[in-house]
């Protein structure tokens, strides 16, 4: 919508021009036309500043996320270490009930063979069938006796396992949890 002989007054509304009284005798260009050069001016000042102000904000809110995120590795800092020594307590719990364990079954392998020995110089020694039938029976009370003192130690044993992971359970979940 703009002719030749309008540029000069569209440059005075821009701020470029000489003035109005020298551009031609034509009345102002009506109100659908661009805006004013200050108006553009305050409206470029008004996004600057909004953009600034985004740019801040945006930096603001980066800036805080950050500290929280930083904040939130210290605080898993403590739980990991506080992990790793539970698990450095569990290793030492599983080895010392496996040392246990291997230890009563070395004492019942003993306990067996030492009882197979003496079965072995009783029945050498018996003159009579029943008094072999009399000491196999004493034998296998004996054995079953022994079976079971077995299984009481061995349950005690693991019992006690239990109990010590228990108590690194209960230190485990008893830590602070993490806050998002």
């Amino acid at each position: 919508h703009l002719r030749q002989d309008h540029l000069p007054a569209v440059a005075t509304d821009l701020g470029l021009g000489e003035g109005n009284a020298q551009a031609h005798d034509r009345t102002a260009p009506s109100e659908d036309r661009l805006p004013a050069a200050r108006d553009r001016r305050d409206d470029a000042l008004g996004l600057a500043e909004l953009a600034r102000r985004l740019r801040q904000s945006r930096a603001a809110v980066a800036r805080k996320a950050a500290a929280a995120s930083a904040a939130r590795v210290r605080s898993l800092n403590g739980r990991v270490r506080g992990l790793a020594r539970s698990g450095v307590r569990l290793t030492s719990i599983s080895q010392a009930t496996a040392q246990s364990l291997i230890e009563l079954q070395a004492a019942i392998v003993t306990d067996a063979l030492t009882d197979a020995s003496e079965q072995i110089q009783r029945i050498a020694h018996t003159t009579s069938v029943r008094d072999l039938a009399r000491e196999q029976a004493g034998v296998l009370q004996a054995a079953q006796q022994r079976i079971v003192n077995d299984i009481a130690r061995a349950v005690t044993i693991l019992k006690g396992a239990a109990g010590d992971v228990r108590k690194v359970a209960s230190r485990v979940t008893a830590a602070e949890p993490v806050t998002p």
